[in-house]
């Protein structure tokens, strides 16, 4: 079995899609951190510009292995850092495709899934944006309806609370005060 890697200065920000994680992301990195982007948004993109279909809508069972891979990808670039690294999803979101597999393709992604999840562990403390239906909207790559997106939010909330993470949730507030809010958390003032 490979050595666990615990990552303590790895803050995973999660949650359903269209709840301003990645506006604190972007805020997060204007002040300076370190912050790594969702792997799903990227691989769309890059989907969509090469005229694949490794996408949430069309091979669902291709792009979750792309994401994994990609997950991985940035876990381990960042290995070595010892700074605070902001994480917009991450591993432990994946586990939630659980919720769908069906086959055996799927059965041995989601055993690599578990895995990884197993092996590649971020600070204990996930940040966990709840539904905001206010603020939600819909994108290129974000095509979920508000309702979809709430069971999105359940899935990933009972996938990290499976993961033995503790999760904080994000209050509903401006993207200052949630950057603020956040960095308080785990001791750092701006």
């Amino acid at each position: 079995m490979e050595q666990k890697l615990l990552k303590s200065n790895f803050y995973l920000i999660t949650g359903g899609p269209g709840v301003g994680k990645s506006s604190v992301i972007k805020r997060l990195q204007m002040n300076s951190f370190t912050v790594v982007s969702e792997a799903a948004r990227t691989i769309i993109k890059e989907q969509k510009k090469q005229g694949n279909n490794a996408i949430q809508v069309g091979n669902r069972l291709k792009f979750c292995q792309l994401m994994l891979h990609q997950c991985l990808h940035d876990f381990l670039e960042y290995s070595e850092f010892v700074s605070p690294v902001f994480f917009d999803r991450g591993l432990p979101d994946l586990l939630g495709y659980q919720s769908i597999a069906s086959g055996a393709a799927w059965d041995n992604l989601i055993k690599d899934i578990v895995s990884a999840n197993k092996q590649y562990r971020y600070n204990q403390r996930v940040f966990i944006f709840p539904p905001w239906q206010e603020i939600y909207t819909t994108d290129e790559e974000r095509v979920h309806t508000f309702k979809q997106a709430v069971l999105a939010y359940d899935i990933v909330k009972e996938a990290l609370i499976n993961e033995n993470y503790d999760l904080i949730e994000v209050p509903r507030l401006s993207v200052e005060q949630r950057v603020k809010f956040t960095l308080e958390k785990i001791n750092i003032v701006i």
